[in-house]
């Protein structure tokens, strides 16, 4: 009698990198989670790396096994390199990555550092956007020009509102 061999099958890998908004009963759900339980109906493992939009929460990596926190120092501006460091060296480490998702411009510079390295397709997700983001002149010109090259530069772009793709 003859055997079959069938090759193991590994589920196809995408890391979420998103800023959360979280409440004292855990997250705020977003646009996010539909594309990401989409991909997780369809066989995909995922990865979030979440970091708090503002506040004090700990950032943490959500995946099957479960939730691991991480207190990152700072707090606003003097935080988003910190935030983009730990994402390169977390999204690496979890070894083949299929896809990224970046859920804003801060996030993209992460997804896209990584995509150099390993060839990894990124997915842009535009949740919003704003000429006067942050009030100073400055840091917006910063944010739109990120923005631009987050759009340029995705593999593939989506967003939440047909306005978002008149920008």
């Amino acid at each position: 009698e003859q055997g079959t061999m069938t090759a193991p099958t590994t589920k196809r890998r995408v890391v979420t990198l998103v800023h959360r908004i979280f409440t004292a009963t855990g997250i705020k759900p977003g646009g996010i989670d539909y594309i990401t339980s989409y991909l997780k109906n369809n066989g995909f493992e995922i990865i979030f790396i979440e970091h708090p939009l503002s506040g004090t929460h700990s950032s943490r990596i959500t995946r099957e096994g479960g939730i691991r926190e991480y207190r990152i120092p700072s707090s606003g501006i003097l935080r988003w390199p910190i935030e983009i460091i730990f994402n390169i060296v977390k999204t690496l480490s979890c070894g083949k990555v299929d896809l990224i998702i970046a859920v804003d411009p801060l996030n993209f510079i992460s997804a896209y550092a990584v995509s150099l390295l390993r060839k990894t397709p990124v997915q842009f997700h535009a949740v919003d956007f704003s000429e006067n983001r942050f009030g100073i002149n400055l840091l917006d010109l910063i944010y739109r020009k990120i923005y631009d090259f987050a759009v340029s530069h995705a593999s593939f772009v989506t967003y939440v509102s047909k306005n978002m793709r008149e920008i």
